[in-house]
């Protein structure tokens, strides 16, 4: 789900993937409408190929399907439906996690093909079209050929490091989680990564993954091919107050936000007057 000019867009039920809801400005007050689906104020439209993606950022949203790619133009100001202008009916994403926004443009994974949606001001007059970067995905077109059918692609994704301006995207080939990096700056494609990646994902400016196998967390650096350099988690408590007198020291209590790991060991310090 996203939101997009103040309404909330919800797509993928199960069994109704090609259809998207859209939430109507009297949803504000009454959101049960918008939640049931089938109540006063929820709209729906139906996309015929499926969705599996969206996102929306600059005043622009995009909606994705398996060979499918839509720009939303808002919504009609008598019916209250969602409008959009289709880019392409030819390629679109894989899944959610294969649309990414790069510092502005949007790039998507799908049919074999890495594209992003660049805006170009037409010479005729002052509008702004979107349209596909065709050759972007040039160099790296013969890996994207050995891609694995569309259907097995559910670990595939994009991710765009906005700090080392890198983007990096997965895809499974033959059966196997395989790596491309673009860098961004250098606007070349780096060597391809064979890693088995469980997760993916961005935390104060920095990149981790997860190993399938061991369960284990590694900090994401650019041109790693191995394991990398686990990561150990550590985390901070506020000053607990103790009894001075002849009492026994009690834990009052420990808090931790995210999430735990399998087989993660926790350290008690007690630093009392100083000590160590």
């Amino acid at each position: 789900m996203m939101s997009y000019e103040q309404r909330l867009l919800v797509a993928c039920r199960t069994g109704l993937e090609g259809v998207l809801y859209y939430s109507a400005p009297e949803d504000a007050a009454n959101p049960a409408f918008f939640y049931d689906f089938d109540a006063n104020g929820a709209g729906s439209r139906i996309f015929p190929t499926g969705i599996t993606g969206m996102i929306s950022g600059l005043g622009r949203g995009y909606i994705f399907g398996q060979k499918q790619v839509h720009e939303l133009s808002g919504f009609d100001v008598s019916t209250g439906a969602l409008l959009s202008t289709p880019i392409s009916e030819t390629y679109g994403a894989y899944n959610p996690a294969c649309v990414v926004d790069m510092d502005g443009v949007i790039a998507f994974l799908g049919q074999r093909r890495l594209m992003p949606i660049t805006l170009q001001i037409s010479p005729t007059d002052a509008s702004v079209a979107p349209f596909l970067g065709e050759g972007f995905d040039a160099p790296i077109r013969a890996w994207l050929e050995t891609h694995d059918d569309a259907d097995a692609q559910a670990d595939a994704y994009l991710k765009w490091d906005s700090a080392k301006k890198i983007l990096k995207l997965g895809a499974v080939v033959n059966g196997a989680l395989e790596t491309y990096v673009y860098d961004a700056d250098a606007r070349a494609f780096a060597h391809l990564e064979r890693r088995n990646l469980g997760s993916s994902s961005m935390f104060l400016g920095k990149s981790y993954f997860g190993d399938r196998d061991n369960g284990q967390i590694f900090e994401d650096d650019y041109g790693r091919t191995n394991a990398g350099t686990t990561i150990t988690p550590r985390w901070a408590t506020g000053r607990m107050e103790y009894e001075k007198g002849r009492v026994e020291l009690q834990l009052k209590s420990i808090e931790f936000e995210g999430y735990m790991m399998q087989g993660q060991e926790f350290t008690l310090r007690l630093y009392l007057d100083g000590s160590s």
